[in-house]
């Protein structure tokens, strides 16, 4: 809402200044206000008076940009709140509902409410000192009488636009039942005792408890202004809302409120992939489920196979342990010879027998070493292999990978700004990697030898009934199937 007060002048019928203060709701703003942008693109503002401009956050901390600030007192401030919330989300098994105070200061009930203060417009106006010292009379007052529930979390004087004014982004808080520190307009005024402008009338748009503090601040703003000497028009002029006769302020909050409308879309955008991200991640969780259904799987059969190779041995020493004795035998019993050849046959054949079982069970064991990890061969293994330069080409074929120093790796992205020539990485990772909280680097994939590749995939398949067995696994079931019958019948 906008408030004007008008008044005449006596002398020469002249018209004072008007005094206005604007509010709204809105994160982004925040930028605006610190410029935390590019303003050669703003040309409402004069870069050459930047200097003549002042910024004030929560913490008094320069460093910090406005957002920055703001998040951290809702971090901090807002933590009770924000596990009552997610706590009773999950509870009513609606885990999508949690929130963080990114969600809070993005909340169109719970993100900090932004006043502009301006006293005269492009044509007549105060000077900055005297906008501050008003400024200054009115945040001591405001301090004073409001305390604890409505916290300012910074503001920003502007001498680099027409007209010089102020912006003051400030939270309203009450203190929850629960004994936490929470958000909200109504239930704050009502703590404070403030009552409704017609207590006999329902409470809605036009009968509030903020309507009582906004008249109660607009009359100790006009009340300064007069004690500092300042004639301003004391008549609020109410217009409707266009942009032909929107205030500066005015117009600047309706510009910046179409602007962010915009990014919030493209944020709701990354949220979609976000979760789409999501979705791929638990399918892939899927597929290493099956993936160890099949290690486990292959070292069960490999547990049969050495099974059947120790029986197999214990049956060849049986054997060799006859053919010396029929070898004893032949010296005495010539006639016996044409048995021999037909014992020693045979045992040749198992012996073959078990060469093929051992050369399976060779293959088996590579396999099953494969799947667990223990032996990296034909399936390819991934390292990570820092570079040092080439950032932003290996970025945007997708390679570009960020390893933190608690172990986490993402994905590194990058911007292209064509118009300022800006072809880079991702700021936030670069400013990660320059202070030493991660790597930069590529995945490399290194092929190994040993188990054919065909074979393994084959393997896995035999868990898997919906798809074929191929022609050379089927035979060497069947090899397979002979040797047991064999050693069956023996």
């Amino acid at each position: 809402m906008c408030y004007h007060y008008r008044k005449r002048t006596t002398a020469g019928r002249k018209w004072s200044m008007r005094a206005t203060n604007h509010s709204s709701r809105e994160w982004g703003l925040a930028r605006h206000n610190d410029r935390d942008f590019d303003i050669e693109k703003a040309d409402h503002i004069d870069p050459g008076k930047q200097d003549e401009n002042y910024y004030w956050n929560y913490y008094g901390d320069q460093e910090l940009t406005f957002q920055q600030a703001e998040l951290r007192f809702y971090e901090e401030a807002f933590q009770g709140m924000l596990q009552d919330i997610n706590a009773r989300a999950i509870a009513s098994r609606h885990k999508e509902r949690c929130k963080d105070a990114i969600d809070l200061l993005k909340g169109r009930t719970t993100c900090p409410e932004e006043i502009i203060y301006q006293i005269g417009d492009k044509d007549t106006h105060v000077g900055r000192n005297e906008l501050a010292a008003v400024f200054n009379d009115f945040r001591k007052w405001h301090r004073e009488k409001f305390g604890q529930h409505i916290i300012p979390l910074d503001y920003s004087l502007h001498m680099d636009e027409q007209t010089p004014h102020i912006h003051l982004r400030q939270v309203w808080i009450y203190q929850n039942p629960a004994g936490f520190r929470a958000i909200g307009q109504e239930r704050a005024l009502k703590e404070m005792g403030y009552e409704l402008p017609d207590p006999g009338k329902k409470e809605g748009r036009n009968n509030n408890r903020k309507m009582v503090y906004t008249r109660e601040c607009r009359q100790k703003w006009l009340e300064i202004c007069r004690e500092k000497g300042i004639e301003v028009e004391i008549e609020p002029e109410h217009r409707a809302p266009n942009k032909q006769n929107l205030r500066k302020g005015e117009y600047i909050i309706q510009m910046q409120e179409e602007a962010f409308e915009k990014i919030n879309k493209i944020i709701e955008e990354r949220e979609r992939l976000v979760e789409k991200n999501n979705a791929l991640i638990h399918e892939q969780g899927e597929i290493l489920t099956r993936f160890r259904a099949g290690v486990s799987a292959a070292e069960s059969e490999l547990a049969k196979k050495k099974a059947a190779a120790a029986q197999l041995d214990q049956e060849i020493a049986e054997k060799q342990g006859s053919i010396k004795l029929q070898e004893q035998e032949l010296a005495a019993q010539s006639g016996q010879l044409q048995k021999f050849q037909e014992l020693v046959l045979q045992i040749r054949q198992r012996e073959a027998y078990r060469d093929a079982l051992e050369a399976d069970i060779a293959d088996l064991k590579n396999a099953v070493d494969v799947l667990t990890g223990k032996l990296n061969q034909e399936v390819s293994t991934a390292r990570f292999e820092r570079v040092n330069d080439s950032f932003y080409t290996y970025a945007k074929r997708n390679m570009l990978m960020a390893l933190y120093n608690d172990g986490a790796m993402k994905e590194v992205g990058y911007v292209e700004d064509e118009n300022n020539y800006i072809y880079d990485i991702d700021p936030k990772v670069r400013e990660d990697w320059k202070n030493g909280l991660c790597d930069l680097g590529i995945m490399r994939e290194e092929p190994q030898i040993k188990v054919p590749k065909k074979l393994l995939q084959e393997l896995i398949a035999v868990r898997d009934p919906e798809k074929p067995i191929s022609e050379k696994l089927q035979k060497l079931i069947r090899q397979m199937m002979v040797v047991k019958k064999a050693l069956s019948r023996k």
